[in-house]
This record gives structure tokens, C-alpha cells and sequence, in this order.
């Protein structure tokens, strides 16, 4: 699939959940946090990854984050044929850690976290 194809057939989805494009990355703003949805083309060949981050506001002041800016971070393998499979699965990532408790949930899981997000979460 090609990758305007592609950006084409997950648009809609991401529109129905409150995100808004800004060249090849998707923006929701919440109350606590900014969520991030970008599109890269692997190199080795015809396959895609979706890099999802989520910026907390206490921690920055920026209003359109970097994916490399995001307090939290993860990437996507897209398979062939479970394109929009994998954005409802980061759609769902962005859901869950969302919230403070959310995001203990998460680290009690993953160890790749920011040191800053740390400060955030123990202070509340």
C-alpha cells in the first residue's frame, strides 16, 4: 500500500476520535496530556511503522509536539492488511495512558519512561 493510501485510509478513524492532522502527524489535546500519532516509512522496504507518544503538559509548554518530545513513546510494526487493526490498538494505547493512573498502570510494565514522567507521577 502506498503511503498516501494509507494515510487516506486511517484519517477517518482518527478524525472520529478528536485527532487533528498537521503534515504527517495527528494531534488530540486533553486536559493532562497531548497524544501523538505519526506515520514513518520503514527503510527496508514496503512496510510502515506508527510512532505514538503521549506529552504530558506538566512537564513541557509546547503545543505540537515532536514524537522524540513525548514524555512516553512507543512504535508500531504495520503488518499488510491490519492497517486500521493497528491504529484502534494506538488509539486504545492513547486511552490508557492518558490519565496519572493510567500511566502507573503502564509503568509498572514498561521501564522505557522518561525520568521526568517519574517526578509527575510520584508527585500526585
Amino acid at each position: 500500500m502506498e503511503r498516501e493510501q494509507f494515510i487516506k485510509l486511517i484519517t477517518p478513524a482518527l478524525k472520529e476520535k478528536g485527532f487533528k492532522k498537521i503534515r504527517s502527524t495527528w494531534y488530540k489535546d486533553g486536559a493532562e496530556c497531548i497524544a501523538v500519532f505519526n506515520v514513518q516509512a520503514s527503510i527496508y522496504g514496503p512496510a510502515y511503522y506508527i510512532n505514538i507518544g503521549i506529552y504530558w503538559k506538566a512537564l513541557g509548554s509546547l503545543s505540537n509536539p515532536k514524537i522524540y518530545d513525548c514524555h512516553l513513546a512507543s512504535g508500531l510494526l504495520i503488518d499488510q492488511g491490519k492497517e486500521i487493526n493497528v491504529v484502534y490498538e494506538a488509539i486504545n494505547w492513547f486511552e490508557g495512558n492518558s490519565t496519572l493512573d493510567g500511566i502507573r498502570e503502564t509503568i509498572k510494565t514498561n521501564r522505557n519512561i522518561k525520568k521526568e514522567l517519574y517526578g509527575l507521577i510520584n508527585a500526585a
